[in-house]
């Protein structure tokens, strides 16, 4: 198993967070599984989460949707919230989501 430093790691973090990165191809890039990948992302979530709850701050950052915007078609969304976390993938509008958030939120 391949070790990497820390600065190693963050990087690898951040180029995972781009547009259009696909973390297969990521883990070819860099010689290691994807599931790595996805695990350091997992972890740093629940750090931030950790972080945020002892910073006493709001784990949620409030978009406001109108009907007048553009809207985007997402290949992947991720819902997250204090108990549980929904993932979307596949194409699809970011219209779409709103109603979903909307649901989860009443």
């Amino acid at each position: 198993m391949k070790k990497f430093s820390k600065e190693q790691k963050e990087r690898i973090l951040e180029e995972s967070y781009k547009d259009g990165c696909v973390v297969a191809e990521l883990g070819e890039k860099y010689k290691m599984s994807p599931k790595t990948i996805h695990t350091w992302r997992r972890e740093r979530r629940k750090n931030q989460k950790i972080q945020n709850k002892e910073k006493g701050a709001s784990n949620f950052i409030e978009v406001p949707i109108k009907e007048d915007i553009v809207r985007a078609k997402l290949k992947k969304a991720e819902l997250v919230y204090e108990k549980f976390r929904i993932e979307i993938e596949g194409e699809i509008s970011s219209a779409k989501i709103a109603p979903i958030m909307q649901i989860l939120e009443g």
